[in-house]
């Protein structure tokens, strides 16, 4: 009897051993973000279809309110040794994580997923190479944004002039109805609507010449090549002899706006204009660009779950989970999917005049066109100090060549200094 009786102990012992595993086997993977708390929120419910399917929690913690908060706290946790498994990178930060070993390569784990997924398949290949570094790919981009062509209809209407297309050139058509399109209205001598509220020009003009700032192999600026001078000289002849930039689009008194891939739906809705969306312009070379910028998510070099976090992306980036980010304000990065969202949205429905907004769709068809650029590691600082140069060259205060000459020289100074 005592041998039975301690036999089904043992038995019995060790089948708490087997059911235990089982019971605490759920693993939890940290995830470190700027994203501000209601896009976490609005999360909230795929991260928890997630935890459903797999079994896996995530613990995502707005670890920064931006970019570079967080790498300051990626680099102090990586010092330390307490990492997360997932973290977001920027562009502006990708370089210098990548290169210093913090972040790994993605491209085995993708592949452990699905030996059938690719991630060009998806996302459009420009925003995948700000993170691709010797054939390997660090990051799963999160966030993604072009610069597209805004122009009020009412305005061209009024003026007699013919809507963008295809054919439209920068430095011809688009400059030319941006003179047509600056008026003086009230005839005290000065324009009071313009052709052009610029947006973001200043900060990618440059690709439309086909130049990074940096070279290839980020060894010096890229801005060196003539081609930068000439792109820097177009946007400089923008606010001279008669300038053509100014005005608001809110106000309706522009003709035309460079901005972001997104419906300005804040500044446009309610107001009495038509207005559309078109491809930007062709380059002075024919081929049409955009910037390419956006974030990442990314596995940490000392994960403690790379699996895990790897199953994690794959779920971020899958069909279904896209479609929900997209129709609750996350925003999408599957090309099939935005396509398919600003295909069928309501011009009317979401505040803008009936005839506003029939070329929603090209809010996603300009990604596929979107070229990255080549950031050094401090862009931000250098950026900012840059803003008087800008400035000159706003005023011609200077040849413009000397003013990209003495960026050009910064840039590489920052290089050196690395």
């Amino acid at each position: 009897m005592n041998i039975q009786r301690w036999t089904k102990i043992l038995l019995l012992c060790l089948s708490m051993l087997l059911i235990a595993p089982s019971a605490v086997s759920a693993v939890t993977i940290d995830v470190w973000t700027w994203l501000n708390p209601p896009i976490i929120e609005r999360m909230k419910p795929e991260l928890e279809r997630f935890t459903a399917e797999t079994g896996i929690k995530v613990n995502m913690i707005n670890a920064g309110s931006n970019a570079f908060q967080l790498r300051e706290k990626l680099l102090v946790a990586a010092a330390a040794g307490a990492e997360p498994d997932v973290s977001m990178l920027h562009l502006y930060t990708a370089d210098e994580l990548i290169d210093i070993g913090l972040v790994r390569d993605i491209t085995p784990y993708m592949r452990a997923i699905g030996t059938d997924f690719q991630l060009s398949d998806v996302i459009p290949g420009g925003f995948i190479d700000s993170y691709r570094r010797e054939g390997k790919i660090y990051g799963l981009p999160f966030e993604i944004t072009s610069i597209i062509l805004y122009y009020n209809k009412t305005l061209f209407d009024q003026a007699g002039l013919n809507y963008p297309d295809e054919n439209w050139r920068l430095t011809e058509e688009f400059m030319d109805h941006a003179r047509k399109l600056t008026i003086d209205l009230n005839g005290d001598g000065s324009p009071d609507q313009f052709g052009l509220q610029p947006g973001f020009l200043d900060q990618f003009i440059w690709r439309l010449w086909d130049t990074t700032i940096l070279t290839p192999d980020r060894s010096r600026s890229g801005w060196h090549d003539p081609r930068a001078v000439e792109a820097w000289e177009f946007y400089g002849r923008l606010y001279q002899d008669p300038p053509v930039v100014g005005g608001g689009w809110p106000s309706g008194k522009a003709g035309m706006m460079t901005n972001m891939n997104h419906v300005p739906q804040r500044e446009s809705a309610g107001l009495n204009m038509d207005w559309d969306l078109y491809h930007l312009p062709l380059g002075p070379d024919g081929v049409r660009r955009t910037r390419a910028a956006s974030s990442a998510w990314c596995i940490l070099d000392k994960a403690k779950h790379p699996d895990e976090a790897a199953a994690f992306l794959r779920f971020l980036v899958s069909a279904e989970t896209q479609w929900a980010f997209a129709t609750s304000g996350v925003g999408s990065v599957r090309l099939d999917t935005m396509i398919r969202m600003w295909r069928s949205i309501d011009p009317v429905g979401m505040g803008f005049t009936p005839n506003s907004l029939k070329n929603s769709q090209i809010v996603a068809l300009s990604l596929q066109y979107a070229v990255p650029d080549i950031y050094p590691t401090n862009w931000s600082d250098l950026w900012s100090q840059f803003a008087p140069l800008l400035d000159q060259i706003r005023r011609n205060l200077r040849p413009v060549r000397t003013i990209v000459e003495e960026m050009s020289n910064r840039i590489d100074l920052a290089i050196r200094n690395r």
